[in-house]
């Protein structure tokens, strides 16, 4: 079969792996598609032990659906579509095997590119519920990538009074405005913290941090309000960052981090995505800005890192 196989730090290409074979108890998926996450770059450029190279087949994709091939005989049989959450993050490949309780069945009506976001849109409900009400709340969330432009989007629909999206790309400012957001700020040519202030005296309730780099996580006690709400959502770098832990704690703000949704007993918040998307509550199709095969996968995640050519969110299909 064919699969996504990461060779060097930063270099991925397609390759010829034998066939997955399940296990007793594994349910069978031909995979359709998959989606790149912005995780995926941090494994594309992860250095692990010279050794441990080529990564395994289909690293490390954990964005995708497709058909049950060979099922277990009681929740799942052939022929079902299923949302599939690999607990191996070995999703860019043609096949994949796991146990039952990491699938979820798709709706018919959900086209594949839209049912395969309720991953990622999964995640962004596991953050917001930990938030409580948005009703009335100005919020700001820093990154402007699939992630935050799916924060957008659930607090306007949640019931924020305003949504400001900062990053540093104009393309992706331009979909957040489709996405919900009521004001957008490019943080490269406007001081974002003096443009908040300007609009927000004493800053925003809500902070949403959804990039994972220094410059945004120290931007953070600059954007909120005293004893407002934060967010860390984005992936940090690995080791240790300069961090204004003083002028954060100053804050006094409620403060959560959110990772690993797909621990959560149920799959609940991934059940619930997949509910908002089949109802049309959350629109995850001004996002997508690219199609491309797995024959594709270095340039899609190219493509996902550069952010040329209007790259926001890169759907692969994966065959089926």
């Amino acid at each position: 079969m064919k699969a996504a196989r990461i060779t060097a730090p930063g270099n991925v290409e397609m390759a010829d792996v034998p066939a997955v074979q399940p296990e007793k108890g594994q349910v069978l998926v031909r995979m359709v598609v998959g989606a790149i996450c912005g995780s995926d770059l941090h494994h594309l450029r992860e250095h692990y032990p010279k050794e441990a190279y080529p990564l395994r087949p289909g690293y490390s994709g954990h964005e995708c659906a497709g058909i049950v091939e060979i099922g277990d005989g009681r929740r799942f049989r052939p022929g079902d579509r299923v949302l599939v959450l690999p607990p191996d993050y070995n999703g860019f490949a043609e096949m994949v095997a796991c146990a039952p309780r990491w699938l979820l069945r798709l709706p018919d009506e959900i086209p594949w590119k839209e049912a395969v976001l309720a991953q990622q849109l999964g995640t962004v409900l596991y953050c917001v519920r930990r938030l409580g009400s948005v009703v009335g709340a100005d919020v700001v969330v820093l990154g402007q990538g699939p992630a935050g432009l799916l924060f957008d989007q659930w607090f306007r629909v949640h019931g924020a009074r305003s949504v400001t999206g900062i990053d540093v790309v104009p393309h992706r400012l331009e979909i957040a405005e489709a996405m919900g957001a009521t004001h957008r700020i490019n943080a490269s040519r406007t001081d974002a913290a003096q443009a908040i202030r300007r609009r927000l005296p004493g800053g925003a309730d809500i902070v949403v941090e959804a990039v994972g780099k220094p410059e945004t996580l120290n931007l953070i006690p600059e954007l909120v309000h005293e004893a407002g709400r934060i967010a860390f959502y984005g992936i940090p770098p690995k080791g240790e960052i300069t961090f204004r832990f003083e002028a954060f704690f100053r804050r006094y703000a409620t403060t959560v981090s959110s990772a690993r949704a797909q621990l959560e007993p149920g799959l609940r918040s991934f059940r619930k995505a997949l509910r908002q998307i089949q109802s049309g509550e959350i629109d995850v199709k001004p996002m997508i800005s690219h199609e491309l095969s797995l024959t594709e996968i270095t340039r899609a995640f190219r493509l996902a890192e550069t952010r040329e050519q209007g790259a926001v969110k890169i759907v692969l299909r994966l065959g089926g």
